[in-house]
This record gives structure tokens, sequence and C-alpha cells, in this order.
């Protein structure tokens, strides 16, 4: 018995010192990690042709890395602001799963050729860059780039 009882305090010294760690671990502060970094991206929509009342119809829409934007036009004021980081990070899932600027049908005109609009969209990311005119190609308007570019032009022009 003299044993086991040897035993069972070296296995509870044990279990102290090991329950003792863990709660010193469990309070012990950690230093915030960083979240993963952000992919740089750019994204671009320019517009042009038609007439508007000053002339020539253009605009552009710009999104900086930083997810700063201007929207410039010759229909309306200029205009800027910031994504918020759920519309950054929404910009990026529409970059990453775009198709622009892969093979597409070939267009069979240009719409600012006949007084229509044109639109050209590009982007660039850390992992690649496109870009597409509707005067070379087709455009997906269900492509989820051109849907997020164009729903953001909507929402500030």
């Amino acid at each position: 018995m003299g044993i086991l009882t040897g035993y069972t305090r070296r296995v509870l010294a044990g279990l102290g010192l090991a329950a003792m760690v863990a709660a010193q671990s469990a309070c012990a502060t950690t230093p915030a990690q960083p979240s993963a970094p952000i992919g740089l991206i750019h994204a671009e929509r320019h517009t042009w042709g038609g007439l508007c009342a000053s002339g020539p119809c253009a605009s552009d829409l710009v999104v900086e890395e930083d997810g700063d934007w201007t929207y410039s036009s010759s229909e309306s004021d200029d205009a800027s602001g910031t994504l918020s980081d759920a519309e950054l990070e929404a910009l990026r899932d529409a970059v990453a799963s775009t198709g622009i600027g892969t093979e597409s049908a070939t267009a069979t005109g240009c719409a600012a050729d006949s007084d229509g609009t044109s639109v050209r969209y590009a982007w660039t990311s850390d992992d690649g860059s496109g870009a597409a005119s509707s005067c070379e190609t087709v455009i997906d308007e269900a492509d989820s780039l051109v849907r997020y570019l164009e729903e953001l032009a909507a929402s500030v022009g």
C-alpha cells in the first residue's frame, strides 16, 4: 500500500502541475495575430458613347486597392468614397470568380459607333489581371465583376 500511495501521490502531483500549467496558459494573453493579408485589387469600369446634354457621354469608376473609389461622369457630379471591409471582400470575391479577360465570343459591333453606350471593364489583383471591352467581346452581364461594378456605379452615379 505504501508503493501505491507514493505512486498515487506522484500521479496527483503531476496532474496538479499539468492543471496549473493549463490554467496559466488559458489566462495568459496571446498577442492578436494579424488577419491574413488582403490581396491587392484594382477594378475599373469605363463607359462611352451616346449623346448627353453636355456632349458625348462617358463615365469612369475606379476602385483602388485600399477600397477608395472615384466616379466621374459627363452626366453627374463626381463622387468618391471608400468601400467597407465587407464591400471590399465582396469585390475580391467578384474578381476571384470573374471571367472578364478570358476568351469570349467576338462582339458584332461597338454600341458607341451607333449612339449606344459601350463599356470596358478591367481588374488587377495579386493573382493576375484582365480586361474586356464590349466593342471587342461579348460581355456576360451575369459575370460577378460586371454585376458588382454595375451595382456600385448605379448606387453612386
